[in-house]
């Protein structure tokens, strides 16, 4: 029995919405594929699918999962307009009920935009038994939690050394919070051994020699919330609270059109992310190349 219910207007199901649409043609020619997702498109529901352009499929990267799989993880057998979609939100998909989450920024300070699993949503299209949200790029079940990240990224080795001094690594896992971290680099740290003319050993020494202040560094990179760039505001410095209630400053700016995401700490000091938002099964971490210092006062 079709799902597809007329109101004051005529719509199409979601197979011929996402087929009529020629940016979709790499989704839709999948679709089409695979049968079992083709009926449902056109004769069940409700369904909600997040659908990738098909140059985001071109950019994807393999290794993901089979593309049936991928295909099941971008549709929801929900009806979740834009107007329903809240933010931190886990939905489960087809892709057996693993989960995409979803964010929602409409505060004044951001850009108004919802995101899944970090991914802007560029447009929507209501149909008889769905809506289709228009993305672009290729979504992915995240797999790893934050702490499990840092630990896979050798780039993060001193980062993951001071959280382990610390033993901070249940912060970072699966504890009910969804998180934002901001994760400098061994050069980040390098470079600041540097500007206090000291040698890294000398300054790692420091650092671990004051636990209060060794916790309060970790904890200043740290937000307990989901802060993906696709809401960083263009040429507006945001601030934002960290878990230790220190803040930091976020913002967007443009160098000849290549955008350029700003994180800066309470002195001024500025760190640019160099790798955003990489989901992670508790929010999403951002890799900086600058450590952030608290100041003495919060």
């Amino acid at each position: 029995m079709s799902h597809c219910q007329y109101s004051e207007y005529e719509r199409e199901n979601l197979y011929k919405v996402i087929s009529k649409d020629y940016s979709l043609d790499y989704f839709s020619g999948n679709i089409h594929k695979h049968s079992k997702l083709r009926k449902a498109l056109k004769y069940e529901g409700p369904f909600t699918v997040f659908a990738p352009s098909s140059k985001a499929f071109y950019r994807s990267e393999a290794g993901h999962g089979t593309l049936e799989e991928i295909l099941s993880y971008s549709i929801i057998p929900k009806f979740l307009p834009t107007r329903k979609l809240k933010k931190d939100q886990l939905l489960p998909t087809l892709w057996c009920n693993k989960e995409v989450r979803v964010n929602t920024y409409h505060e004044p300070e951001f850009n108004e935009v919802v995101t899944i699993n970090g991914v802007p949503v560029k447009d929507s299209v209501e149909a008889c038994n769905g809506v289709l949200h228009k993305i672009n790029k290729v979504l992915y079940p995240p797999t790893k939690s934050i702490w499990r990240l840092v630990c896979a990224m050798p780039e993060l080795s001193i980062f993951r050394d001071l959280i382990e001094c610390m033993n901070l690594q249940g912060e970072f896992s699966e504890n009910g919070l969804p998180l934002t971290l901001f994760a400098p680099t061994d050069t980040a740290f390098n470079k600041l051994a540097k500007k206090l003319k000291v040698p890294l050993w000398s300054l790692m020494d420091y650092i671990k020699g004051d636990q209060e202040y060794l916790h309060s560094v970790i904890l200043y990179h740290l937000l307990g919330w989901v802060l993906f760039t696709a809401a960083f505001r263009k040429d507006h410095k945001q601030e934002v609270c960290t878990v230790d209630g220190r803040f930091i400053r976020v913002k967007k700016k443009c160098n000849y059109g290549i955008p350029e995401l700003l994180v800066i700490d309470k002195l001024g000091r500025k760190a640019e992310i160099i790798l955003a938002d990489v989901i992670a099964t508790n929010g999403t971490l951002h890799v900086i190349d600058e450590v952030l210092l608290p100041s003495s006062n919060k």
